[in-house]
């Protein structure tokens, strides 16, 4: 694989990797750690519904899985 006289891998990787992490780490930052946060402060932080939130992410990221497979 990383022979590149026989394969373009290690070029891929580079590119994907180095050229667009850092729009990866903005994204986390600015997306989706500002959308989680902004829902835990909606719902008062980790209380009560702590447990059925995460019953739910893990629903969700379940049957994100299970469609991926189909």
């Amino acid at each position: 694989i990383d022979d590149e006289a026989q394969c373009d891998f290690a070029l891929l990787r580079y590119i994907l990797l180095n050229s667009h992490i850092a729009d990866l780490i903005n994204y986390t930052i600015d997306v989706l750690y500002e959308n989680y946060r902004t829902k835990k402060l909606e719902v008062g932080g980790y209380g009560e519904n702590e447990e059925e939130e995460e019953d739910e992410e893990e629903e969700h990221a379940l049957g994100a899985t299970a469609k991926k497979q189909e």
